[in-house]
């Protein structure tokens, strides 16, 4: 059996984005199956392939995948307009790469919303069976945030988005969000399956129990941090989404009252980073440090060693509270990280019910410096914490046993 995966961010561990197809991907291979990736050239990933782009397209073998690379770049700096030109053109070739394949299904896997036409195509003209994986609800997010605003083109986008549920063999959410928001617009609510991200408990691995962290051996990295520091760590996009003015909001709160003993630190890049950067040194923040990004095991490794507690952060945009599933939450639990989060919602839930950090209110950032103040010094909770979210990250949302429903999915389409 030939599985075709279409995903526009494919990257190997060795990139500094998420790695949800390429972990899937070998879990296929193990039981058997071919997998051939279609990607484009993201600045974060790492398809693994190096060799010259032959009339815009590379391909190879990576760890038994066979990975098409399309020369199309593509960066969280890009203009919104360049974004949406990226995202019509890898939809084009995948179009046409769909219509020559020989695989016996298609899997594809948003965002963004595009990457279902190929999809499409391949079940229509080639009957090929077709499951779509939603990771954030398009058009609505892009709706709310005041992204677009055309009502033509809002039209067509919900046009697309009906028509990728009612093609498909099955729709996967990652979010309870996004299973409803699947159901609002689906013709068939048997076929749609809830399966987030999940925990990489082999690379993201706690400290023994009785194990220290050590900020200070990222001295290399930044010369502010010193070994007595608890360090905070939000790990992805600088983007509009994002709401990271929230966390300038944070570290001046902590500057005034005078607990610069807590270190904010940001990896990532995106089109607001410069904007950030430029507000935090006109404030004088030295509580809030700027990282570009790392590769998956060089996270871990911080994650273990040098950072004490993640951070959730959204703008507060109510579609957002149960309609989106961010990689990083799972990468700091596997890590035993206890989390505090800004906004409300689902993960708010899980960290409050499962006890393995803090929920904040999202106009407030005096009560988010606060928490950060009370995981400090209030050692008996930390711990608790810690233990919890290590636990969990083991039991319900391990990789291992998602990857059995995800698997069951896959053969249940195929057989019908």
């Amino acid at each position: 059996m030939k599985i075709l995966y279409i995903h526009q961010y494919f990257s190997t561990p060795n990139g500094s984005t998420g790695t949800r197809s390429y972990e899937l991907a070998k879990i296929l291979i193990k039981r058997g199956y071919e997998v051939e990736i279609i990607c484009l050239s993201d600045v974060r990933a790492k398809t693994g392939l190096k060799g010259k782009f032959i009339n815009g397209l590379r391909k190879g073998i990576v760890e038994k995948i066979l990975v098409n690379e399309f020369d199309i770049p593509y960066s969280n700096n890009n203009t919104f307009r360049r974004r949406i030109l990226n995202f019509l053109l890898f939809s084009w070739r995948s179009s046409l790469l769909v219509l020559k394949s020989d695989a016996d299904l298609i899997y594809a896997t948003s965002t963004p919303l595009t990457v279902a036409i190929p999809g499409i195509l391949g079940k229509v003209f080639k009957r090929i069976p077709f499951i779509f994986e939603v990771r954030d609800l398009w058009p609505e997010l892009p709706k709310e945030l005041g992204i677009i605003k055309n009502p033509i083109v809002l039209w067509i986008l919900d046009l697309l988005e009906r028509s990728a549920y009612y093609f498909s063999d099955a729709s996967i959410g990652l979010a309870p969000g996004i299973c409803n928001g699947i159901r609002k617009k689906s013709f068939n609510k048997k076929k749609i399956f809830y399966i987030p991200n999940s925990c990489d408990t082999e690379l993201f691995t706690p400290l023994e129990k009785n194990g220290q962290k050590d900020p200070s051996k990222l001295k290399n990295i930044s010369p502010l941090l010193k070994k007595t520091d608890f360090v905070a760590l939000f790990s992805g996009a600088h983007g509009l989404c994002n709401g990271l003015d929230f966390l300038i909001e944070v570290a001046l709160e902590l500057k005034l009252m005078k607990r610069l003993d807590i270190k904010l630190i940001l990896i990532g890049e995106g089109n607001c980073k410069k904007k950030l950067q430029d507000k935090a040194k006109s404030f004088k923040l030295t509580n809030l440090i700027f990282l570009e990004s790392v590769n998956k095991k060089d996270l871990a490794s911080l994650i273990k060693n040098s950072v004490h507690c993640g951070m959730m952060i959204l703008k507060n945009v109510p579609a957002f509270y149960n309609g989106t599933c961010p990689n990083k939450f799972f990468d700091y639990i596997s890590g035993g990280l206890p989390v505090v989060i800004n906004y409300p919602g689902w993960l708010s839930e899980i960290i409050k019910d499962e006890e393995i950090g803090i929920s904040c209110d999202p106009e407030r950032p005096t009560e988010f410096a606060k928490a950060l103040i009370q995981l400090k010094y209030d050692n008996k909770k930390y711990l608790k914490f810690v233990y919890n979210a290590s636990k969990l990250s083991r039991s319900k949302y391990s990789r291992k046993e998602l990857s059995k429903k995800w698997i069951k999915i896959i053969e249940k389409v195929k057989k019908k």
